[in-house]
């Protein structure tokens, strides 16, 4: 699953202005109105219903009640469109818990049987809170280390791509459209203005979003391109599995939600490979990885097939090699010098016996 925030308005690199003007400005160049779309795919090619989350903090900034979202989908807001914990825990419930339920019924499976969730380090998806859920719903997390989910997370390699890419050829078709429309009018072209006030723009966006998933959620050669690329299944049609035990905790995590929650776990999951009394700041962490700065050093932790976590130096300081180098040479020109002055202290004079 991933979030991809989705623009009400898509602005290209064209367009059209007299001959010889100096300034030709682009409308919509600098329009940030967005909404976040929360997507998830499965193995088996589905694409889950999605979460929609408006900028808001009542219903009231819900499309009108003349647009009519399909069946399951979750539309939801949050005061800055944004997903948070609780936006997650309630996507979650709505629509991850449902769907596993449903599939473990399918194929006769134990209500506690694994489920396996892949996302990346974004903060709303590692709450201690939003961990524990899982946990309680026999649902285990992969991460996505950060700065590699273009790689590694499915749909950042490809299907974000193509659902904005389809928004956006929408809404140049729409907005081509409105233009025609004017024109047909009779209205001069550098007269023509577009209504792009939020509150008549939303539904049409929203219909347009509604177009585009029920299109591409039928595309299962699409949703297997992303696991492939991501090199989770390969071209035989099967899971590339790393088998890799489950994280137990001995203890339960904390309630709240803070840098000190994801030390605390970080640190138990090391055990006795970090001292008590060193300071961890926590980069990066999944059940596989932790990537942390211990008194002003990068490491990075990796999690055996057995389970145990081992330990390895990644950045000692950009200061470190070149010091390293210039010490080296020190030494060199200290043997020379020592081995010109022996030399010249073991050849007798010519009073010499």
């Amino acid at each position: 699953m991933d979030e991809t925030g989705v623009s009400y308005t898509f602005t290209g690199g064209y367009t059209m202005e007299k001959t010889g003007s100096k300034q030709v400005p682009i409308i919509g160049l600098d329009d940030k109105r967005q909404i976040t779309v929360v997507l998830a795919i499965t193995l088996s090619g589905l694409l889950l219903p999605p979460q929609v989350l408006y900028q808001g903090k009542t219903e009231a900034c819900h499309p009108p009640k003349g647009v009519t979202f399909p069946t399951g989908w979750d539309v939801w807001h949050s005061e800055t469109h944004w997903a948070n914990e609780d936006t997650m825990l309630r996507y979650i419930k709505q629509i991850i818990l449902p769907y596993v339920a449903i599939t473990r019924q399918r194929l006769s499976l134990a209500a506690s049987h694994t489920a396996l969730l892949v996302m990346d380090v974004y903060k709303a998806h590692i709450t201690t809170g939003v961990l524990k859920y899982l946990a309680d719903n026999h649902i285990i997390c992969r991460i996505v280390p950060a700065n590699c989910t273009s790689e590694l997370q499915p749909l950042d390699c490809l299907f974000n791509h193509v659902f904005k890419t389809k928004m956006a050829e929408k809404f140049n078709a729409w907005y081509s459209s409105e233009v025609f429309k004017k024109l047909g009018k009779g209205i001069p072209l550098e007269s023509i203005k577009v209504n792009m006030q939020l509150s008549d723009i939303k539904p049409i966006h929203a219909i347009r979003m509604i177009e585009v998933i029920n299109d591409i959620s039928s595309n299962h050669l699409l949703i297997r391109q992303c696991w492939e690329k991501a090199g989770i299944l390969n071209t035989s049609n099967q899971p590339i599995v790393h088998v890799v035990p489950p994280l137990v905790l001995s203890k339960p995590l904390p309630q709240q939600n803070s840098d000190t929650d994801i030390e605390l776990l970080a640190r138990r999951m090391l055990g006795n490979l970090i001292q008590p009394g060193l300071e961890l700041k926590v980069i990066s962490l999944s059940s596989t990885s932790i990537v942390g700065i211990v008194e002003g050093q990068q490491f990075n932790w990796i999690r055996s097939a057995e389970g145990s976590f081992s330990q390895v130096i990644v950045d000692k300081g950009k200061y470190y090699l070149p010091l390293l180098a210039f010490e080296y040479i020190l030494v060199i020109l200290f043997i020379i010098y020592l081995d010109n002055h022996v030399d010249s202290c073991a050849q007798p004079t010519s009073s010499g016996v």
